[in-house]
């Protein structure tokens, strides 16, 4: 009697299994690889997006007066904005007046406070 009962339970697992199918494979694929794109977007794509905004903001924003460094390391201060040709004159020697003009992409850093100081006054 005990064996009966034994080899129906075993038949009765057996069916539960066979009932139980496992997830299809997609399914299983994304549960791995989907935390690792969240991942991805939140730590790489997002804040590159920011930068890329401020950075077109900044451009927009370069006014007379302002004071900018270029890709190259020059350092100098905004005379002229050309925006229909995108480009920017910079004076970059007080004695002589020295003028250069450069693309806007190239300028890689505006210092917004010294533009303001130098309008109020």
């Amino acid at each position: 009697m005990m064996l009966l009962a034994r080899w129906l339970e075993l038949v009765a697992q057996a069916e539960q299994a066979q009932q139980q199918q496992p997830p299809p494979p997609w399914l299983t694929l994304l549960i791995m690889v989907g935390p690792i794109i969240v991942l991805f977007y939140l730590l790489i794509l997002r804040p590159e997006r920011k930068r890329q905004q401020q950075r077109r903001e900044m451009l927009a924003s370069l006014r007379k007066n302002a004071r900018v460094v270029t890709a190259g390391g020059i350092k100098g201060v905004v005379t002229r904005v050309k925006d229909d040709e995108d480009e920017v004159e910079i004076r970059v020697d007080e004695k002589t007046g020295t003028r250069l003009r450069v693309t806007k992409s190239s300028i890689v850093w505006v210092e917004q406070d010294q533009a303001k100081d130098e309008k109020k006054s």
